[in-house]
């Protein structure tokens, strides 16, 4: 399924030497600096479709700029305070018409600019352990609802989040990482349906959240054996989406759209509950290695519409593969299955018939 079809796409970035702000280095030097320029443009849309027996065309066009920068300072012996702010700015511009003239939307332009500071502080335990804390936030430029033929976009969405978390190595085979965060949303963007041509309309929700733990854990008991294992819980929920649409289909054909009060309910597609299991064993043999490796997956059910309407129950999938490798890199050859115990996973499509333009 294609929403849209980027036709022409440039960019280009400038930067210095960098690091990750949470690291997993043992030496850090006193001072870091850090400083990105970055431009992006972007043409795209809907190549003319009939939906519903009316035809659509949409443009959209999207020119963003960016600065960033970040420094690294040490305060005392094994504390580092990681500092960076960004600066967005994003111009998009829509237009639409319905092949005839009758219904259009003339091309509409809109800027929206916002200010994004980070902050991590990181406290060195011992050469195997690092605590940290870190802060930042994000936002998300508006969007206009070019297929509805509207010259009114959503307003651009706001992200602050707050993470807590160690990085160990307990053993030189073995690395155990955890971390726990809130996240804050403000004017989340989220997608609904025109319940008559089915056209994707974009509104904000007031208010959501997510407050989630994570671990992930990785072992090499050997040389030919790593496993490596991951497990998160997360609680995600809308704090105020009172007027959120509902679609309820009709006995002949079609839905019926409601307004519906989602405050409380949880995030649509975020699974409370996520863990996996991998593992690949490698075996020497003449010419060059076999690698045998599985993992297993599992995710709790989501909810594909904010009521529950539309519901994926939870499943638990299984992968394998068997790889023979040359010496030297040259070729390879797998043997590979997936979902091998033939889970069934209900999901919810939709053709938007988007096409390439010329």
């Amino acid at each position: 399924m294609k929403m849209n079809t980027v036709v022409g796409r440039k960019s280009c970035a400038i930067a210095g030497p960098g690091r990750s702000p949470v690291r997993n280095d043992r030496h850090t030097s006193a001072k870091e600096r850090d400083f990105v320029a970055f431009y992006f443009h972007d043409r795209a849309g809907f190549a003319p479709r009939t939906t519903n027996g009316a035809i659509i065309d949409t443009r959209a066009t999207t020119d963003a700029h960016a600065l960033y920068a970040q420094g690294i300072y040490s305060l005392v012996s094994g504390l580092n305070l990681t500092a960076g702010a960004r600066y967005s700015s994003d111009r998009k511009c829509a237009s639409a018409d319905n092949g005839i003239g009758t219904v259009s939307l003339a091309n509409t332009c809109r800027r929206w600019g916002s200010f994004d500071p980070s902050a991590t502080l990181d406290y060195r335990l011992s050469a195997a352990a690092m605590l940290y804390v870190r802060y930042s936030e994000a936002f998300k430029a508006g969007l206009f609802n070019a297929v509805a033929f509207s010259s009114t976009p959503v307003e651009p969405g706001r992200v602050r989040s707050y993470e807590a978390g160690v990085k160990t190595d307990p053993s030189s085979w073995m690395r155990l990482n955890i971390a726990g965060y809130y996240t804050s949303y403000d004017n989340l963007q989220v997608n609904t349906r025109d319940p008559l041509t089915t056209a994707v309309i974009l509104q904000n929700a007031a208010a959501a959240r997510i407050l989630g733990m994570e671990a992930d854990l990785s072992v090499r008991p050997t040389e030919r054996l790593e496993v490596r294992a991951t497990a998160s819980w997360l609680d995600a929920k809308y704090l105020d989406f009172v007027h959120a649409q509902v679609l309820t289909p009709l006995p002949a054909r079609g839905n019926s759209a409601s307004t519906y009060d989602a405050s409380g309910r949880p995030l649509i597609r975020v699974p409370r509950r996520t863990a996996s299991v991998a593992a690949d064993y490698v075996i020497p043999v003449p010419g060059g290695t076999v690698t045998l490796s599985g993992n297993a997956a599992y995710q709790s059910a989501i909810n594909w519409t904010v009521e529950g309407r539309l519901r994926t129950p939870g499943y638990a999938t299984l992968n394998a593969q068997v790889a023979w490798r040359l010496h030297g890199g040259g070729y390879e050859i797998d043997v590979w299955g997936r979902n091998l115990t033939a889970t069934h996973q209900d999901k919810v499509n939709a053709d938007l018939r988007a096409f390439l333009r010329s």
